[in-house]
Formats: structure tokens, sequence, C-alpha cells
């Protein structure tokens, strides 16, 4: 589990090949939120800034189209939750059953200091 940042975009790449089925909770906050990350097997934690469009778009390498979701233009963090990951058990599966979150709040550089830890996939 990787995240690529560049140019304010954020690529994140999940090893599973074939998960077409792949459900992304989206939750947009005022204020950081760091809950339940013990229960989850992979957390990233990635800053944006985004234009004056103020659009954050959502969409994967088989979707055909983007999904946008409304925001005011500035510098938000964005943290991504996995769990249920499985590719020893499921490697050719179009629905390993895994889940997702993702939860944007407005970045504050001093907050991201005292950050919890992220947690990667080994």
């Amino acid at each position: 589990m990787y995240a690529i940042t560049a140019d304010g975009n954020i690529v994140v790449l999940n090893p599973h090949q074939y998960n077409f089925e792949m459900r992304v909770d989206v939750e947009l906050c005022d204020r950081p939120k760091h809950s339940e990350r013990a229960g989850w097997q992979v957390v990233i934690d990635e800053t944006t800034t985004r234009d004056d469009r103020g659009e954050l778009l959502i969409s994967s390498a088989t979707s055909t189209s983007d999904i946008p979701i409304s925001i005011a233009p500035g510098s938000y963090h964005i943290e991504i939750r996995g769990r249920g990951l499985q590719f020893a058990d499921q490697p050719d599966s179009t629905s390993p059953g895994d889940v997702w979150r993702m939860q944007v709040w407005p970045a504050d550089g001093n907050a991201e200091a005292s950050y919890p830890p992220q947690q990667r996939w080994p």
C-alpha cells in the first residue's frame, strides 16, 4: 500500500489487482479526527492543496468518471485507512472484502507533528 503525492494529487496504490468492488467512504471534517487507527491495517496521511476550483475528485483506474466533492480552496489533510486486506488467500478475487475510509479536514502545519504514526502494509 503506497500513497504518492505530486502537484496536489494523491494516488493510492492497492496491491490487490482485481478489486472492482472497492468501496471508499469519504468524510469531510472541520478538524482532525484520528479515531480508530488501531483497528485498521493501513493508515496513510497526506496533505494536498486545492486551487480556486475548490474541488476534490475521487476516481479509480477502472472508473469512467470522477466523483467530485466540493470543498473550499485551501490546504487539506487527508487520512486514508484500509482494513480487510487479503492478498495470499484471494489473489484473483474481484471482491476481496477490504474496507476503505477517507477523512478530509483543513490542514494545520503545526498540528501535523502530533499526528499518530502512519501504519503501512508490510
